[in-house]
């Protein structure tokens, strides 16, 4: 019988899927407050910095 191992979600995971809620309210400051708190942790996370930059230039439009 397979034994099944229950699968965590990470902080990272849970502060990168509330930008994400953030940003599709409209709430681009907080969106990338949030990313920003990943980036403390792991300034080369590439797909983050992508999200914030794509966020700061929505906040210019």
């Amino acid at each position: 019988m397979a034994t099944e191992e229950k699968k965590g979600t990470s902080i990272r995971d849970i502060r990168r899927k509330l930008g994400m809620v953030y940003f599709r309210k409209g709430e681009t400051s907080n969106a990338i407050r949030v990313w920003q708190r990943i980036l403390d942790e792991d300034p080369n996370d590439k797909d983050i910095k992508n999200l914030v930059e794509e966020a700061k230039v929505a906040l210019d439009m």
